[in-house]
């Protein structure tokens, strides 16, 4: 039998290859790759003259304070990436983590003084969408009270509560709930690729 290695979930094995590498670089090549080029500044150092600050509305969802920030959120995407692209497809996972990453850039700019890295808004919207599979028109799953329940606990009870960006948590969360709400509960499934079934007699078996 012939075995292959097969790149089952791409957008959520590219966010953490990506990621790997842009730590990697940061921590072995230039201490500040991340910092400036992988960050989003707060409204008292946002440079709304400067392009490239708008990229980061993007970018910063690679970037992260360190290991262990890094392993905290890979793990989950592994996790749940997988499952949730062969839900919804892997372009509207890249779509709804694109809305997660640009709104809670742009609040946190109007809003926020301190910068934002990191794809903790992307840990928390895959986690919000997986509590929505397998349900079934007209249901609502308690699954998702339950997550947002012990997310909203997690958050006021940390020691560094006013340290992390609850904005990106709390945008990842609200994008996963809304997906949820309009396409599951209201019996919209996305289009899934048509496979060619091939007859029995045709299948060669290796």
């Amino acid at each position: 039998m012939k075995i292959r290695i097969k790149y089952n979930a791409p957008v959520s094995l590219t966010l953490i290859i990506l990621s790997a590498i842009v730590l990697f670089f940061n921590i072995n090549v230039n201490n500040y790759i991340i910092s400036d080029w992988f960050t989003v500044d707060g409204n008292v150092t946002f440079n709304y003259s400067d392009p490239f600050s708008y990229i980061k509305f993007l970018t910063h969802i690679l970037g992260h304070t360190d290991i262990s920030h890094f392993m905290g959120n890979a793990i989950y995407l592994i996790l749940l990436g997988p499952i949730l692209e062969e839900k919804y497809k892997s372009r509207t996972l890249l779509t709804l983590i694109i809305i997660t990453a640009v709104i809670s850039s742009g609040i946190n700019v109007l809003f926020v003084d301190t910068y934002m890295l990191g794809a903790s808004g992307v840990v928390y919207l895959f986690i919000v969408l997986v509590s929505f599979t397998n349900i079934e028109k007209g249901e609502f799953p308690l699954s998702v009270v339950v997550v947002l329940a012990f997310y909203v606990y997690k958050e006021i009870s940390r020691e560094d509560a006013g340290h992390i960006s609850v904005v990106t948590h709390l945008v990842g969360a609200i994008v996963g709930l809304l997906f949820g709400l309009i396409t599951v509960m209201g019996g919209f499934t996305p289009t899934l690729p048509h496979k060619q079934v091939s007859s029995t007699a045709e299948t060669v078996i290796r």
